[in-house]
């Protein structure tokens, strides 16, 4: 059988923007799932960009701050974030 990449794991979203620079990045096929919990602003609102475009992106988080985080960012986005928890 063929064995296909269906995602990558990233570690900060200016990583997943370098990587859907790629030729070979499709974002209806991709996943990425970020390494770590993301805390600063800066980064919060860039992976809210990021998924306004359509890429597929999981936010890793461990505890209900990192939760708390996405929540404030996202709430009135009209876009969700998945999230993998660790």
């Amino acid at each position: 059988s063929e064995h296909v990449i269906q995602g990558f794991m990233c570690f900060n979203v200016f990583e997943v923007e370098l990587m859907t620079c790629l030729d070979s990045f499709d974002k209806e096929r991709h996943d990425i799932v970020l390494g770590y919990p993301i805390v600063q602003d800066k980064e919060l609102k860039h992976l809210l960009e990021l998924i306004q475009r359509g890429i597929r992106i999981y936010a890793m988080v461990d505890s209900i701050f990192h939760l708390e985080l996405l929540k404030n960012v996202f709430q009135n986005s009209g876009v969700s974030c998945p999230i993998c928890i660790d």
